[in-house]
């Protein structure tokens, strides 16, 4: 009965590990195409994902064979643990090898000397890194971006591109009139 109880908790636990890394991977991006290419911090946030779902394989094997075989406990357990590893490790190297691949396919970052516009898409705070949005041979790209000159950069504000290091731009608000503030 314990044995159950641990299986089916580990289950539900897995789960929400599960729901709860998607949303946080979905809440991390916003809609256009990402050029991202620091591939560890991407693997970094896919890394809860393949625990969850490792999880919910140990709590779903170890119920079956508990239930649908006459195993007993220790090698419902042994079981379990072997098939959530197994999975929970696939999960990552396929993420792994797709977040590789695409991270691949991405176009170098725009030169910084062409000064591109950009539109801010997520606030970028004075001392830390927002997310800026602009238009290159016809997509939409996005990357970090820090306000050059420190100050608190909104949502919706243009600006211009100064510099870019480690896929991230340094910003400078863009007046009304076009000229750089």
């Amino acid at each position: 009965m314990m044995l159950t109880i641990l299986f089916a908790v580990i289950l539900v636990a897995g789960l929400v590990v599960v729901v709860l890394g998607f949303y946080g991977l979905s809440r991390s991006f916003t809609p256009g195409s990402q050029t991202q290419a620091d591939v560890s911090a991407q693997v970094a946030r896919l890394i809860p994902i393949s625990i969850g779902i490792g999880a919910a394989v140990f709590g779903i094997v170890g119920l079956l064979i508990l239930y649908l075989t006459d195993m007993g406990s220790g090698p419902s357990v042994i079981w379990a643990l072997g098939a959530g590893l197994l999975v929970g490790f696939a999960v990552q190297a396929v993420l792994y090898y797709r977040l590789l691949r695409h991270a691949a396919t991405q176009p170098p970052p725009p030169d910084p000397s062409l000064g591109l516009v950009a539109e801010v898409v997520i606030t970028s705070p004075g001392n830390g890194i927002g997310q800026i949005a602009y238009q290159s041979d016809g997509q939409t790209f996005q990357i970090g971006a820090s306000s050059a000159t420190f100050e608190k950069i909104p949502v919706g504000s243009t600006v211009r591109i100064e510099s870019i290091t480690r896929r991230v731009a340094i910003v400078r608000p863009v007046s009304r009139n076009g000229s750089v503030s």
